[in-house]
C-alpha cells in the first residue's frame, strides 16, 4: 500500500507539472534532448524519446503510464542522436526533424503560404496540430475509436495500478526493454483489435477525429433517410458491444497477471531490437540445406549461404571459440544489433542453441575484396582505379562510424581485404565488425590485448604489449591502401624469402615517403608504383593522396596517425576537388 500510494503521488506531482508547461510550440522553437510539449490535461507528451542512452525518435506518449507508452512516431527506423538533434517548427508551418549534423530526417512536408502567424499544439486527444488562427495547417491524428477506446481503459489502469501491480518485462517497437502494467499489456492488445473496426482512420495529417467532424455534423443536419439512420445507430451499437467486450477482455487479463509475468532477461534475449531476432539452429541448417555452401572461413569461424523462409540471402557464420556466459554474449549482440551503416553489413540475427552460437547477415553480391583485387584464378574482373578510390572512401567512412559515431566504440581489429565485402554495384561493405569482443576469450579488457587480427595488417602495438585502441584499424586501412595501389599483397612484394613483411612494409613507406617528398620526376614514378595492369590510367592527385594517407596511417608511433574521421576527410575533399577537374 505504501508503494502504490507513493506511486499515486508521483502520478499527481508529474500531472501538475505538466499543467504548468508550455502547451504551445512557437515558429522558431524547437523540441530538443530537454524540451517537450504537453497536451493540456497532461495525459500525452511530444517531442525526442530516447530508445537508447545516445538516441531518440520524435514520438507522441502517454506521460501516466509506467514507461511512458510511445502512440505515434515519425521515425522509428531511423533514429537519431539524442544531443543536438531537434525537432523545429518554421514559420510557414511546417515542422521539421534534424539530427545533430544538421540533416533532415522528418518534416510534415505541409506548409502556409498566407503568411499568417503559426503555432503547434499538442490536444488532450494525443493529436499533434500545426494551426493559424483561421486554419489548420496539418495534424497528425490518433484513430478516433482507439482513442475512446484509451480513455475508458486509462481510468481503470489508473484505479486499479495502486492495488495490483504486477508487472511484466516487453519490448517496444523500437527495440528498447521495458516493464509494463498487466492493463497497459491489455491496451496494447485493445489498440490492435480497434484498427479493424470500418470507422477507425489512421495516422496521416487528413485524418482523425477532427478532420471529419464538420462533414458529419452536415450530414446530420441536412437529414438522412431513415435507412441512413437505421444503419448509423446500429454501427454505434456495435461498437458500444465491442468495447464491453473489450473491457472484459481487459479485465480477464488483469486477473491472469501472475501468469503474465516472466524474466526480462528472456524477453530481452529473444529480441535485442527490432531488427535483429534469435534464428533457431534448425531453422539455419534449412536455410543452408545442412551447412552445405561455403562461402569463406577465417579464425572466427566458417560463413555459409542460406535462403530462409522469406526467400531472402543471408551469410550464416558459425562462430568459433565463443567462451562467453549467455548474459556477455547477449550484451555484444546488443550492441553489434545496433549498428547500420551503408559500408557496413547488415547483421539480421543470431543463434544460441547450445553449444551452437552463430551470426546472420545480408548476403553481399560479390564477395571479399581479395578474390577480385589480387586477381585470383576464377576471377577475370579488373578493378578499375575510379571503383578503387570508391573503394578505399567506402570503408573510411565505415571505420569512421564505428570509431566516432556508434552509440558505443568498436574497434574492428582485423581490416583486411577478406573482410571488405562488394556489393552489385562495387560498393564496400565491412564485415566481422564488433567480432573481437565477442572472440576475446572471456570478455575481459586484458585478453583485448591478445592478437586478434591477420599478421600482414597488425599495428606495432599488437606486439608491444601496449593497449589496443582505434589507431590499429587505422594502420591496417593504410596497408588495405598500399594493396588498392599496388594490385597485390604486401606479402607478395617480398624480394628476398628471408625479408619480414614488417621489413618490406617498411621499406616500401619509406621509399614512397621521399618520392613524395621530392617528387623530381613527376608523374613518371608514379606511374611504376601503381598496378601496372592499369596501364597509366588513374587520376593523379587522387592518387598522391592515397599515398600520403597510406605513409601517414603506417606510422609505427600511433599517436602520428590520423583518425578515421581527418582520412574521410581527405578523401571526400579530394574527391569534390577532382570532380570539379
Amino acid at each position: 500500500m505504501v508503494a502504490s500510494s507513493a506511486s499515486l503521488l508521483l502520478l499527481l506531482i508529474h500531472r501538475l507539472l505538466c499543467i504548468s508547461a508550455h502547451d504551445f510550440l512557437s515558429p522558431g522553437a524547437s523540441l530538443s534532448e530537454d524540451n517537450v510539449l504537453y497536451s493540456p490535461d497532461g495525459d500525452f507528451a511530444c517531442g525526442l524519446y530516447k530508445i537508447s542512452p545516445n538516441s531518440c525518435t520524435f514520438s507522441i506518449w502517454f506521460t501516466n503510464s509506467a514507461d511512458k507508452t510511445v502512440v505515434w512516431s515519425a521515425n522509428p527506423l531511423h533514429p537519431v542522436y539524442t544531443q543536438g538533434s531537434k525537432m523545429e517548427l518554421k514559420s510557414d508551418g511546417s515542422m521539421v526533424l534534424t539530427d545533430n549534423s544538421g540533416q533532415i530526417v522528418w518534416t510534415n512536408n505541409v506548409s502556409s503560404s498566407n503568411g499568417e502567424q503559426v503555432q503547434a499544439q499538442l490536444l488532450n486527444t494525443g493529436n499533434l496540430i500545426v494551426k493559424g488562427k483561421a486554419y489548420v495547417c496539418t495534424r497528425l491524428c490518433l484513430p478516433v475509436r482507439v482513442l475512446q477506446v484509451m480513455t475508458s481503459l486509462i481510468q481503470v489502469i489508473r484505479a486499479k495500478a495502486a492495488a495490483q501491480e504486477s508487472i511484466s518485462p516487453h519490448i517496444g517497437s523500437t527495440g528498447t526493454m521495458y516493464l509494463k502494467l498487466p492493463m497497459e499489456e491489455a491496451l496494447e492488445k485493445l489498440q490492435l483489435s480497434e484498427r479493424s473496426i470500418p470507422q477507425s482512420r489512421p495516422f496521416g495529417p487528413k485524418y482523425g477525429p477532427d478532420c471529419n467532424a464538420n462533414k458529419n455534423l452536415d450530414e446530420h443536419k441536412s437529414g438522412q433517410n431513415e435507412s441512413k439512420y437505421l444503419y448509423f445507430y446500429g454501427f454505434l451499437s456495435a461498437i458500444f458491444l465491442a468495447e464491453v467486450t473489450f473491457i472484459v477482455f481487459g479485465w480477464f487479463i488483469l486477473r491472469r497477471e501472475d501468469k503474465l509475468a516472466r524474466g526480462i532477461s528472456e524477453v530481452g534475449y529473444e529480441m535485442v531490437t527490432n531488427h535483429f531476432r534469435r534464428y533457431a539452429y534448425r531453422e539455419l541448417m534449412i536455410a543452408t540445406r545442412k551447412f552445405q555452401g561455403e562461402i569463406g572461413r577465417g579464425a572466427s569461424g566458417i560463413v555459409y549461404k542460406g535462403i530462409l523462409k522469406d526467400m531472402r540471402a543471408v551469410a550464416v557464420k558459425k562462430l568459433l571459440d565463443i567462451n562467453q556466459g549467455e548474459e556477455e554474449f547477449k550484451h555484444e549482440l546488443s550492441v553489434i544489433g545496433r549498428i547500420y551503416h551503408m559500408n557496413l553489413v547488415r547483421v539480421w540475427g543470431f543463434c544460441s542453441d547450445d553449444p551452437h552460437r552463430m551470426l546472420i547477415s545480408e548476403y553481399v553480391e560479390n564477395g571479399s575484396l581479395d578474390k577480385i583485387l589480387f586477381g585470383d584464378k576464377g576471377s577475370q574482373a579488373l578493378l578499375g582505379w575510379k571503383q578503387r578510390f570508391n573503394i578505399a572512401l567506402g570503408v573510411a567512412k565505415g571505420l569512421a562510424y564505428l570509431h566516432h559515431e556508434c552509440l558505443e566504440w568498436v574497434i574492428h581489429c582485423d581490416v583486411k581485404p577478406e573482410n571488405i565485402l562488394l556489393d552489385e554495384n562495387m560498393e564496400p561493405k565491412i564485415a566481422d565488425f564488433g567480432l573481437a569482443k565477442l572472440l576475446n576469450r572471456g570478455g575481459s579488457k586484458l585478453n583485448v590485448s591478445r592478437i586478434q587480427g591477420t599478421r600482414d595488417y597488425l599495428a606495432p602495438e599488437w606486439v608491444s604489449s601496449l593497449p589496443i585502441t582505434a589507431k590499429v584499424d587505422v594502420y591496417s586501412f593504410g596497408v588495405v591502401l598500399l594493396e588498392l595501389l599496388k594490385g597485390a599483397r604486401v606479402s607478395d612484394l617480398e624480394t628476398n624469402e628471408d625479408e619480414e613483411v614488417e621489413m618490406v612494409l617498411g621499406r616500401i613507406i619509406r621509399t614512397l615517403a621521399e618520392s613524395l617528398k621530392s617528387d623530381g620526376d613527376g608523374q613518371s614514378w608514379i606511374v611504376e608504383f601503381i598496378d601496372t595492369r592499369l596501364n597509366g590510367r588513374f587520376n593523379d592527385l587522387q592518387a598522391r593522396a592515397m599515398m600520403k594517407l597510406a605513409v601517414s596511417c603506417l606510422e609505427e608511433d600511433r599517436g602520428r596517425r590520423p583518425t578515421m574521421e581527418s582520412v574521410v576527410e581527405v578523401l571526400v575533399s579530394v574527391d569534390e576537388a577532382s570532380s570539379t577537374i
